[in-house]
């Protein structure tokens, strides 16, 4: 929305508004832009596919968390005999968060936990 006048009544301030629109719909209203950039505009416009960039979208944020969060395999098999020993770095409610469509940042964020856990524990035997 973009701000058409502003005025004080008292020590109220009264603002007036234009109707909502996207850039696009203002780009193609304006005098300024010249046929054939609108035209050049209204090509990219029509070819755009939502799904397509919804899906490239969700690819680079897979290889986001994939960078900031990498899985890593343990370099040697670490058995947890008593559970008590295990110390844990984030609270229950977030600990046992279980939904169908899991947060990948909280599975590898649990998996470096256990990992860490394990570290300490084998740490502390030796």
């Amino acid at each position: 929305m973009i701000l058409l006048e502003k005025h004080r009544k008292g020590a109220k301030a009264i603002r007036k508004y234009d109707y909502p629109k996207t850039p696009y719909q203002r780009l193609m209203e304006s005098k300024e832009v010249d046929k054939k950039t609108k035209q050049k505009e209204k090509n990219i416009y029509e070819n755009l596919n939502p799904a397509e960039i919804k899906r490239r979208i969700n690819e680079c944020q897979d290889r986001l968390i994939h960078l900031a969060a990498p899985l890593r395999a343990p370099n040697e098999i670490v058995k947890i005999r008593r559970k008590k020993m295990v110390v844990h770095t984030m609270n229950p409610k977030e600990r046992n968060h279980n939904t169908s469509n899991p947060n990948p940042f909280l599975e590898r964020q649990k998996f470096e936990e256990l990992r860490r856990a394990a570290k300490l524990i084998w740490d502390q035997r030796k």
